[in-house]
């Protein structure tokens, strides 16, 4: 397992912008900890010799690249739902995985949690279709952004404020019962939609 200091943020209410308040420490398992023939390319560091982004393991090939990705999202995204809201602090209760056997058995509990954003996301397809008033291209655009929320994160602030008028309109129209099934992934969807743009201090 990498260990990686995930740094956590806050709104700021007079700026608007989200500013750093601490890191957590998580651990990353590698693709070969899970199983896959694939071994990271060397550390590349910078003209100090200190490792790129932490040392965290790159890969050649560009499929495992995308899988180790989605690895990563899935395990910040895991910390980051343990945390207090605003604080560097854990839930009463909560743990970070350390080990893949943790990080596992939380997976396993999280079935439920996939199968609501399966069932959340075809039901925001059919009311894009009925709703939307797009084209076909634009809503499959849409929709790609609401199954990729580390994607949806990156995008530019004025289309991130569309995304989330599309994703509140939507809420509003379920039944009481499946805003309660779909409440976790909307709210993802939402928190997204207000993360502060990692391009801005490029």
């Amino acid at each position: 397992m990498f260990p990686y200091n995930l740094t956590v943020s806050k709104k700021n209410d007079a700026s608007g912008k989200h500013e750093a308040i601490g890191t957590v420490t998580i651990y990353i398992p590698t693709l070969a900890e899970l199983g896959f023939n694939v071994e990271p390319m060397p550390v590349k560091v910078d003209s100090e010799g200190n490792p790129a982004n932490q040392g965290l393991p790159e890969y050649a090939d560009e499929k495992a690249q995308y899988a180790f990705d989605a690895i990563c999202a899935a395990v910040k995204a895991d910390a980051r739902n343990k945390l207090i809201g605003g604080s560097t602090e854990l839930r009463e209760g909560a743990k970070i995985a350390e080990t893949l056997e943790e990080l596992l058995a939380v997976a396993e509990r999280d079935g439920a949690a996939l199968k609501a954003i399966r069932a959340m996301l075809n039901d925001f397809k059919a009311w894009l279709v009925a709703h939307s008033g797009k084209t076909e291209n634009v809503q499959a655009a849409i929709l790609s952004l609401a199954a990729n929320r580390k994607a949806l994160a990156l995008q530019p602030a004025d289309k991130k404020s569309k995304f989330e008028v599309y994703v509140t309109n939507f809420a509003a129209s379920l039944t009481p019962e499946k805003a309660i099934e779909y409440s976790r992934p909307l709210t993802a969807l939402v928190d997204a939609c207000q993360a502060a743009d990692a391009l801005d201090d490029m």
